[in-house]
């Protein structure tokens, strides 16, 4: 068996997908064998046996083959600059509004190394016709992330390639079939001009990268009601695509288990942990806590799909969550919280509301934001039965034995999400505009211990607005 080392010296990585263009800030998060061949080859040219028979069979014994890899665990960065001025003055350097966008892949000191393994045995001479053209490459992908391409020699285990090939996998790397191994030393501008109908002899084979796990846990002796679920991904995911990819997980989860109560009856809290205008991790909480089979449930979803993109999801870890006390609370995103009201039309054309009904005694709709608010709040401090509801200062505020218990104040965040309603019209769906925006800022005071994730949710079983701290 054949293993190359490609260690990356600068700890970075960027190329560009065989099937994207250069503009879109995708990756190719696998290194396909069709670009080790070509920097192999480009190494045998510079060594003075490019054209010989050796190489040529060298490289045909490795692509009859798919390799397996191991893929070390990167993060995703995407560089901005602006466009450099090619016309010539010397006064103008950038264009104005013209940027560049560089993406590429950062990964730690020690987890920096792609390795590639064929089934193959390659004679002694071969392997040193092969170390000789990889002394010559440095750098994989583009030129700026230098490599050392070396033949591994010390014993790995199969186990530890973490990346192998999959009929169910959307990753997908570009190979070149053994008869075909001379397309490879045309140049790829002449080859795309004299072969304009496609490429003979390239096809593309689909890759799992399977994450092992990341975390300790002891059967039966660690309690755990939270989680991180972490996102691997070639492009940062908008806050606005939060609450459709938590809707996402959601319903994998209760597809998965059916039976589960937990993953159904709203007790289950998915929050995206927000960067900015990006989220790259999942928080789950249940405050009945995680048994064994519900985390090897949450494991076991190592993905999520739609028409046109996917993300791939890993376990980072599991914990106990501590309590929590403060006596104000801010969100820091906004909150889905307002139900929509049911509007029918009565006779003579009247609109009759049957969706508001007030709290009894007070001036707030039942399951309103502020209701909606207080009832999530409480419920992350183990409050849920013999609460009453009544209004405090123009507030909404929440009570149990006559003891005070928290206040609310909700504002509409405008201008950040907003939602159009839709009707039928002429047996097609419409958009209604204007889009009425239901994101909405809340402050919540009280002296109640919090625990675990202070989220509020959207319905009755995911949560998208974080609460932080402030006094």
């Amino acid at each position: 068996m054949l293993t190359l080392a490609i260690r990356l010296t600068n700890l970075t990585y960027g190329a560009c997908p065989w099937n994207r263009a250069h503009i879109e800030g995708a990756i190719e998060n696998i290194p396909s064998p069709t670009r080790i061949f070509r920097a192999i080859i480009s190494g045998a040219f510079v060594s003075g046996f490019g054209d010989s028979p050796a190489i040529k069979s060298v490289l045909q014994q490795l692509a009859a083959v798919p390799p397996i890899y191991y893929i070390p665990k990167g993060e995703y960065v995407a560089l901005q600059s602006f466009r450099k001025d090619e016309s010539g003055n010397v006064d103008i350097l950038y264009k104005g509004g013209k940027m560049n966008v560089e993406p590429y892949y950062r990964y730690e000191p020690n987890d920096c190394t792609f390795l590639l393994r064929w089934q193959v045995d390659l004679s002694g001479a071969e392997l040193v016709l092969l170390q000789l053209a990889m002394q010559q490459i440095h750098y994989l992908g583009r030129s700026e992330h230098q490599a050392v391409w070396e033949i591994y020699t010390s014993a790995v285990d199969d186990e530890v390639f973490n990346c192998r090939p999959s009929n169910d996998a959307d990753e997908q790397v570009q190979l070149v079939k053994p008869d075909f191994i001379d397309s490879l030393y045309i140049a790829p501008g002449v080859r795309n001009a004299e072969l304009k109908s496609g490429i003979p002899g390239f096809y593309r084979l689909s890759y799992a990268i399977l994450r092992s796990r990341e975390y300790n846990i002891v059967k039966g002796v660690v309690k755990c009601d939270s989680a991180i679920l972490g996102i691997d991904l070639s492009y940062p995911l908008p806050a606005k695509d939060a609450m459709y990819w938590c809707d996402k997980l959601h319903k994998a989860l209760v597809r998965k288990s059916p039976e589960t109560e937990k993953f159904r009856d709203g007790s289950l809290t998915i929050t995206p942990v927000y960067e900015g205008i990006n989220f790259r991790n999942f928080s789950l909480y249940c405050p009945d806590g995680f048994s064994d089979l519900d985390l090897e449930i949450v494991e076991s979803i190592c993905s999520l799909y739609t028409k046109d993109s996917k993300v791939n999801l890993y376990v980072e870890e599991v914990f106990q969550a501590k309590e929590q006390g403060a006596t104000n609370w801010e969100s820091r995103s906004p909150f889905f919280l307002t139900l929509a009201p049911s509007l029918k039309y009565g006779r003579g054309g009247r609109i009759r509301n049957t969706g508001f009904r007030l709290l009894t005694g007070t001036n707030f709709v039942k399951n309103g934001a502020e209701h909606q608010a207080l009832k999530y709040f409480l419920r992350r401090c183990n409050v849920t039965e013999g609460v009453t509801y009544l209004e405090v200062d123009g507030l909404l505020g929440a009570f149990q034995a006559e003891s005070w218990l928290a206040t609310c104040k909700v504002e509409k965040w405008h201008g950040y999400w907003q939602w159009a309603t839709r009707r039928f019209s002429g047996g097609k769906v419409r958009e209604i505009a204007p889009a009425n925006p239901i994101g909405y800022r809340v402050e919540i005071k009280s002296r109640l211990p919090v625990r675990g994730t202070v989220t509020i949710g959207y319905g009755k079983n995911f949560g998208l607005g974080v609460l932080t701290a402030n006094g």
